[in-house]
This record gives structure tokens, C-alpha cells and sequence, in this order.
């Protein structure tokens, strides 16, 4: 652009000259033309840019790992006017693994006509993608001029984790029987002696739920909901803490497996990891596929951290509710992890599982020695081996 500038402005001082040299009309209107012939490639330009729609969207919801999934910018020009040149800006990004990239394309504009950009993304690892256009520029016939145009559209889709089939053994401890303590944080039942939330009356509600003496200070009814009972007080706790989106990819692979698998034998538990934008635990009630889909579209825009956040948060804030299992999973363990579960192990049944990174980024073998609580190594590809082997 600086070499077509500088043309430009030798062309503008040899019309002057020829102006000077050779007063007269020709000269006259060759020197009008060279000065305004770029305002009206600007002018244009900016009609184009304000009249062009721009869209940008994803083919596939969904897609498996290391297939493509087609990204579209649908750009429509209804003037009458070409552009010789369109420069998209764009960046992509796996929230799960940390993924990220960026993308330039350059292409022509036609008149009057709706065209699309089509391009493809893949990963080797399970997460939400998103694309985001950051900028579309328009550049003059001449190249004289460049106008952006600041989109920021955003489309998204999920790279889904690999769910191996593998049969999972429920010991007698998790399916217990009997008065149940464990209650849904998520779902009201009807076991009257825990309350789970109060809400305004609706039709149908039974009166022997209407809360008599908070409706006396109320306008209308207040009822109260009961909370629902879980036949099984089994958690999977979980820590997405290192910076290898391997071991990221592992670990959602694992919690989903395994989540299935166990409602796959109608083995309802919870699930529990750490949102840094809530800066607390996310924690989930497993009791149907469909609550299963849910805690894993939650797992694939979670990035990753460092530190034991789960661990370390459960044990501050949660450590009076009662499980028969803790399943804790992590990327990276430490001493201080080690302590903590030995902590939870007086308590209640803990097994720990550690991914193995020691082939991937040349770390040692992972460190998580427990006298009390049963410890995993898992390794990329061998999930069903371990899940055969783990006693829930």
C-alpha cells in the first residue's frame, strides 16, 4: 500500500507540473481528475462498507474428534460496485484444551450477489470451539484506501469427548438402601423432611405444603418444596489443572465415561468441578443421560488452571456432606493433594486418579501416594482399562 501511495503522489506532482508547463484546459481537467479520482474511490468505498451484510455461522453443532467442521462468512453486496480485495480477520479458540489460532483470508467482492467463505476447523481435542470474526477491511481499486469493519460475530460448536462403553462395578456401599441423607442440590422432591426451596402457590400444590406461617406475612401463599433423595451419594470430583490440553482432554473424556457408564447401571450420583468465574464448585445432580449432557456442555468451555481449586474448595466448604465415595480425577498432583485426601479418607471412601504426563511433556511420573485412598494412573486411550478396574 506504501509503494501505491507513493505512485499516487508522483502522479499528482507530474499532473501538477504538466499543469504549470501547459496552461490550458487538458491540463486543467487532467489535474481535477487525478485529485479527485481518489475521493471518489473513497467515496465508494464507504457506500460498500455500509451497505454490505456481513454473517458468520457454523454447519455442525457438534463433531468428533479430528473432524472437520465447516465455518461460513456470508457476505452480500447489493450495490453495483466490486471490490477488488476483502480481508477477513479471525481467531478460534478451544475453551476446554486452550487451543488457540488466527486466520486471514483474502478474496474479491462481487456486485450485487451473496457469496460465502467457507473454511474448516479440526481438533485432536474435545471442547467448545469458538470462532470469532474480529475484523472485515475493504480495500479501494487502487489499494489507496482501507476501511475496516468491526464485526466481532461469533459462532461456536462442541468437539465432543470420546464415551467409552465400559461396565462399570457399583459396590453394595454406593447403592445403599434405607433412610437416605443425601439430598439433590438441583431437583425438589417429595421427602418432607428436608425442605429444598419456597415458592408462590400454583395450582395443583397440596396444602399440606403451604408454609401457614410465612403466608401470614405474605400477600399470597408461600409453599414449601421438598427436597428429592438420591439412591446414590457418590461424588466424582474433578480438577482441570494443567496447561497440556492432552491431559484436559483425558480428564473430560474420563468424567463423561464414567458419569455415563454409572447411569447406564441407574447408579445416580454428583459430579463437582471448579468454575473460575464463579470462583467456587460447580456441582451437578446425575440422574438421568440428559443431566449427563448437561454437566458436559458445562465441562467443554471450562479452561483450564492451575493449583488443586476442586480439591482444595471441597474440602473448605464441603466437607460436612456426607458420601459413601469420593472419585477425585486430576492432571497434576502434588504433596499437598496427597494430604487432603488423606483428610477426606478418615471420613469416607476416596479414590484418586492422576493423569500420566510423563510421556507427553517430560515431566516425571505423577506423584500421589495415599496409605488410605485407593490412587490411578491414567493414561491417554486406556480409560476403559481403568474403569474396569475402578470400584465404585
Amino acid at each position: 500500500m506504501v509503494k501505491v501511495i507513493a505512485s499516487y503522489a508522483l502522479v499528482a506532482i507530474a499532473a501538477l507540473i504538466f499543469y504549470i508547463a501547459f496552461i490550458d484546459s487538458l491540463s486543467l481537467i487532467l489535474l481535477i481528475t487525478v485529485i479527485l479520482f481518489p475521493l471518489v474511490l473513497l467515496l465508494s468505498l464507504l457506500i460498500i462498507r455500509a451497505k454490505t451484510q456481513i454473517s458468520f455461522f457454523c454447519e455442525k453443532s457438534g463433531e468428533n474428534k479430528g473432524c472437520d467442521v465447516n465455518f461460513n462468512v456470508r457476505m452480500y453486496n447489493p450495490t453495483f460496485l466490486p471490490l477488488p480485495r476483502v480481508k477477513i480477520s479471525l481467531h478460534y479458540e478451544n475453551l476446554l484444551s486452550g487451543e488457540r489460532s488466527q486466520a486471514q483470508f483474502l478474496f474479491p467482492l462481487h456486485f450485487s450477489r451473496t457469496q460465502t467463505l467457507r473454511f474448516s476447523i479440526s481438533s485432536r481435542y474435545c471442547g467448545k470451539i469458538e470462532a470469532v470474526v474480529d475484523e472485515v477491511v475493504f480495500f479501494d481499486y487502487l489499494m489507496l484506501f482501507r476501511l475496516g469493519k468491526k464485526q466481532k460475530l461469533q459462532c461456536s460448536t462442541v468437539i465432543l469427548p470420546s464415551i467409552c462403553d465400559a461396565d462399570v462395578l457399583i459396590s453394595e456401599e454406593s447403592e445403599f438402601s434405607g433412610e437416605k441423607d443425601v439430598y439433590s442440590k438441583t431437583h425438589p422432591g417429595d421427602d418432607a423432611s428436608e425442605i429444598f426451596d419456597m415458592r408462590d402457590y400454583e395450582m395443583g400444590d397440596r396444602m399440606s405444603q403451604i408454609h401457614w406461617k410465612l403466608s401470614s406475612k405474605q400477600d399470597n401463599l408461600i409453599v414449601k418444596e421438598y427436597s428429592k433423595p438420591v439412591n446414590s451419594n457418590v461424588m466424582l470430583l474433578f480438577d482441570f489443572n494443567s496447561s497440556q490440553a492432552f491431559a484436559a482432554d483425558v480428564l473430560a473424556d474420563l468424567l463423561i465415561s464414567l458419569s455415563y457408564s454409572m447411569i447406564e447401571r441407574e447408579c445416580e450420583h454428583f459430579a463437582a468441578i471448579y468454575s473460575m468465574q464463579d470462583n467456587a464448585l460447580r456441582f451437578f445432580d446425575i440422574d438421568s443421560s440428559e443431566s449427563c449432557v448437561v454437566m458436559a456442555q458445562t465441562v467443554m468451555c471450562t479452561p483450564a488452571f492451575e493449583g488443586a481449586k476442586a480439591l482444595e474448595s471441597y474440602c473448605e466448604n464441603e466437607f460436612s456432606r456426607r458420601y459413601s465415595h469420593i472419585i477425585y480425577a486430576c492432571a497434576q498432583s502434588s504433596q499437598v493433594q496427597s494430604q487432603l485426601l488423606e483428610q477426606l479418607a478418615m471420613h469416607t471412601r476416596v479414590s484418586a486418579i492422576v493423569v500420566d504426563q510423563s510421556g507427553f511433556d517430560g515431566s516425571k511420573k505423577p506423584y500421589m501416594i495415599s496409605d488410605s485412598a485407593a490412587v490411578y494412573t491414567l493414561q491417554s486411550g486406556k480409560i476403559d482399562a481403568l474403569l474396569s478396574e475402578l470400584v465404585i
